[in-house]
């Protein structure tokens, strides 16, 4: 991805090529930092922007604590819109995001609204500190909703001086912060896919270990019912516990070669029974060192709709702390806050199998 000029309008050209060549470098797309208009003569990526933060937001002054604190506003600005311009990246080659996840970016105070095409079932996913929250409801046909979103932080140690000082490289620098926000993000979005099985109506829920031909007919049944019933071929999905569990009893005699050597090194095969399987990463109940997501259900899908809504609302802002006091090693220490939210809702025909 290379950088958005379009969003840079507020900053002066020199500025622009400066956030540009640091969403360039970071995301690995050149584009900008290419271009005729960006001297390139400075060596290295790293040492460009390092030379264009003293020219451009220095102002010709080395850094250093005194000039840090003269500037930092405007050290934070550029910072800020590179990470509002990354931050969205991280899940775009995610098989997950990019087939059940629509991301969309709205202006701090605007309305995010999304409609609702038919009856279905809106589930609102609130996080805040250890509590994940979920708030279900049924929606009329043709309604339109709003997904209400929350500041989520991240702290910011002494990581600007580092790379000023060329201990780290730019791209380390924006990864602490980066991705601290992504495993918050994916591990919220992987919660509130997996309790989409609170929306399976009566009859599309079944249970059982698979210890018996019964029980194995039973789900196939249940998987042709949310098939008919959408139109569309379901997968199944569950965390990597939970589809072992499923595949436990499946003969490798009767296997071909290239699935023993999937199972072998990934646990699993790619499908069951001729159904696509889709393995949900396992996340930690926030704080905790307890699994949020079930080892034993599977998710019977069916859908070319994206039922997580994802909002990103206004920009990123990095804001220095101290509480009063200074930290007594002298470290610079700095939040960086991101206002996102999300809901799921789907009019769909969600199944619902337990392996218990």
């Amino acid at each position: 991805m290379a950088c958005d000029m379009s969003k840079l309008a507020n900053f002066s050209t020199e500025q622009q090529q400066l956030i540009a060549t640091c969403v360039d470098s970071y995301t690995g797309d050149l584009a900008n930092y290419v271009a005729s208009n960006v001297d390139t003569a400075a060596g290295s990526i790293d040492d460009n922007i390092r030379s264009r933060f003293e020219k451009e937001i220095l102002h010709g002054e080395k850094f250093n604590y005194r000039v840090y604190r003269k500037y930092k506003n405007d050290i934070y600005a550029i910072l800020e819109t590179v990470l509002d311009q990354t931050l969205p990246e991280g899940w775009k080659e995610n098989e997950f995001f990019d087939r059940f996840v629509e991301t969309i970016r709205v202006d701090l105070g605007d309305k995010n609204e999304f409609y609702a095409e038919d009856n279905g079932y809106f589930t609102v996913s609130k996080f805040s500190g250890n509590h994940w929250d979920t708030i279900r409801e049924r929606m009329d046909l043709g309604t339109s909703f709003s997904v209400p979103t929350s500041w989520w932080v991240v702290h910011f140690y002494n990581d600007f001086e580092r790379f000023m000082k060329n201990i780290d490289s730019f791209a380390k620098m924006m990864d602490k912060a980066r991705k601290s926000f992504l495993q918050a993000f994916q591990s919220a979005v992987y919660a509130a896919f997996s309790n989409m099985s609170d929306m399976a109506p009566e009859g599309f829920v079944g249970h059982g270990a698979l210890s018996t031909d019964t029980e194995r007919d039973n789900l196939l049944e249940l998987i042709d019912k949310v098939e008919a019933a959408n139109g569309v071929k379901p997968i199944l999905i569950g965390t990597g516990a939970a589809l072992r569990k499923l595949q436990k009893n499946i003969d490798e005699n009767w296997i071909a070669t290239s699935a023993k050597e999937e199972r072998k090194a990934n646990g699993i095969v790619s499908s069951w029974e001729g159904y696509d399987l889709m393995p949900i990463p396992q996340v930690f109940k926030q704080g905790t060192f307890d699994f949020a997501l079930s080892t034993t259900k599977i998710l019977i899908v069916a859908t070319n709709a994206k039922p997580i809504k994802f909002v990103f609302e206004g920009d990123s802002r990095l804001k220095e702390t101290n509480d009063n006091r200074d930290n007594m090693d002298q470290t610079l220490e700095a939040q960086i806050q991101v206002k996102a939210g999300l809901a799921t809702v789907t009019s769909d025909f969600i199944g619902y199998w337990d392996l218990a």
